[in-house]
């Protein structure tokens, strides 16, 4: 390899670590000038750049649902504003659920970057906003029918032109959602942060040159198509299936089949959906952009971590659903209440994938089904509110390790700390803790779900999206499946559950109680290490009696001992 060579290769590493370090740059920005909580505080949105033909270059760390579907979202717009029609300033606007993240609140800007007049890059945010109109405030519950009743619909569309915005976009937007001055400073925010990123390309390509900066974008993608590639090929060829289940759409009380074939042949692997639901009247469709990004997540969590995400990573990996599905809705299909398809798709996938690679095999997931929406008239300022808390459940047991409990999988957002709810909407959070023997049995046991109570201090309405109610997270290889997620509404002293994807009134005084599942176990529980059961109980993380029933522990036998080898 001659001098020259060894330079550009170095080169190109720098810029390739330059684009990410940008994303990350942008994604910071974004938090800390953002009002809205959704935002703020639960980072439920992603920055990225991609090339000039919407090819993904790099991203920031956020929520996988966004990162993989704004090349999409891209390339969606450019099919309405062509290149050779775009100008510097421009900045292109969509919440498309077909192009975009899956559903209307999730809105994406993307901003060309132009330099010395050549288009070179997009710079792109997509965020979660709190509200864009519709029947429900927030946008994301599952009653809905029809995606016309779940708020502004925005096409591709320019939002700023040559540098000017677009006020008549503005207006519509203004006079459509319940928080006007939340989501709009939101959007300018977005803007601002696509600019910021521009700029920093912009540098780059007045360093290093347009061509150096391209061939760089051409140089990281088939980096990480080779790696991918590498990985897939050290998986057993084969044809793997799997099949999980939704509670229902929450109109039809029917469960719903997700089920996937995964076949890996040499270096390509494809993932087909046929055999799942056909699409539903409840809202929880899920559009193939974002059926794909979790797709795509569920394929990382099988292979090397460290592989660059960018468009590469896509190259070796096809994904089908037949046309009218749950997964491949027809448009006008209801689709606000997607997100607890999200872990069934990942389930499922992982699912096939621990078969054919067992020693990374994980359980059923429980959390991404308790986000409990909470809106009305907060009595100690007079104003709207709305706000969306998410409450994650329990990992799977894994192959080499018991499952974490109450992690961010697969969505990668927080929820709302205590002291932002209480200082800023009319609820008192009367506990908060991980729930006892919510764990699915095994080897490698689950992780816990938790506890959170919401005690209300005004009348409220309240939407409960959500899942595994009454399909619980399963277990893999002998372990057992964990408890199921319950909402539970306790008023005047009394406890009731309420059906999820359905909405309700809560007085002042109310209490509602979410208590998430935990993952599902790994293996046999009676072959756990008596001495991690035992230190489950001492950490109240179980029950003695759950100990016995579960694992068949018995303390003056079992305490001090081993792995039990009966």
């Amino acid at each position: 390899m001659t001098s020259q060579n060894n330079t550009d290769t170095f080169t190109f590493e720098v810029l390739r670590d330059n684009f990410f370090h940008l994303c990350r740059d942008m994604a910071t920005e974004l938090r800390k000038i953002c009002i809205s909580t959704v935002i703020r505080e639960a980072q439920d949105f992603a920055t990225a750049i991609t090339d000039r033909r919407g090819r993904l270059i790099a991203q920031s760390i956020g929520t996988p649902g966004h990162y993989n579907s704004i090349p999409t979202a891209v390339r969606g717009m450019l099919a309405k504003f062509p290149p050779e029609t775009l100008r510097d300033g421009d900045v292109l606007m969509t919440n498309d659920p077909w192009i975009c993240a899956g559903h209307l609140p999730d809105i994406v800007l993307v901003t060309p970057v132009f330099h010395d007049g050549q288009l070179v890059a997009f710079a792109a945010t997509v965020a979660h906003h709190i509200d864009v109109g519709g029947k429900n405030p927030g946008g994301t519950t599952a009653n809905t029918t029809e995606i016309f009743q779940e708020g502004l619909q925005l096409p591709p569309l320019r939002y700023f032109e040559a540098g000017r915005k677009n006020e008549a976009v503005e207006d519509i937007i203004r006079q459509n959602v319940r928080i006007p001055e939340v989501v709009v400073h939101d959007l300018d925010c977005q803007m601002a942060v696509n600019n910021r990123g521009a700029h920093r390309v912009r540098v780059l390509c007045a360093k290093y040159g347009i061509a150096v900066v391209e061939a760089s974008f051409d140089t990281a993608i088939a980096g990480s198509e080779r790696l991918m590639r590498e990985e897939i090929a050290r998986i057993p060829d084969g044809v793997y299936k799997f099949r999980d289940f939704l509670d229902d759409d929450g109109i039809v009380d029917e469960p719903l089949p997700i089920a996937v074939t995964v076949t890996v042949q040499g270096t390509n692997l494809h993932v087909d959906f046929a055999g799942s639901a056909h699409q539903v009247k409840g809202g929880i469709n899920m559009t193939p952009s974002f059926r794909d990004s979790y797709t795509h997540l569920a394929i990382r969590c099988y292979l090397d971590p460290d592989i660059p995400q960018n468009h590469g990573c896509f190259a070796p990996i096809t994904i089908t659903a037949p046309e009218g599905t749950l997964l491949n809705p027809q448009r006008t299909a209801a689709v606000a209440g997607r997100s607890p398809v999200i872990s069934r798709v990942v389930d499922a996938v992982m699912g096939c994938l621990a078969q054919a690679v067992p020693d990374r095999a994980v359980a059923g997931y429980g959390g991404c089904n308790a986000q409990p929406v909470i809106s009305g008239s907060n009595p100690r300022t007079g104003r709207f509110f709305i706000f969306l808390d998410s409450n994650w459940g329990g990992v799977g047991g894994q192959a080499k390790a018991d499952g974490e409990t109450c992690l961010s999988f697969p969505q990668n957002v927080g929820n709302h700390p205590i002291e932002i709810l209480e200082s800023r909407y009319p609820v008192r959070i009367g506990r908060y803790e991980i729930q006892t023997d919510s764990e699915g049995p095994g080897i490698h046991r689950g992780g816990f779900g938790s506890v959170k109570d919401y005690c209300m201090l005004a009348d409220v309405d309240l939407q409960v999206p959500g899942d595994r109610v009454k399909l619980p997270p399963f277990g893999l290889f002998g372990g057992m499946p964990a408890v199921p997620t319950r909402y539970v509404r306790v008023r005047d002293g009394c406890e009731e559950d309420l059906r999820t994807k359905n909405a309700y009134a809560l007085k002042a005084g109310d209490v509602l109680s979410v208590r998430t599942s935990g993952g599902g176990g790994l293996s046999n529980p009676l072959e756990r290490d008596r001495r991690q059961v035992a230190e489950d109980i001492r950490n109240g993380y179980i029950s003695a009696l759950h100990a016995q029933q579960a694992y068949g522990f018995e303390p003056e036998r079992d305490a001090n001992s081993g792995p039990r080898v009966d």
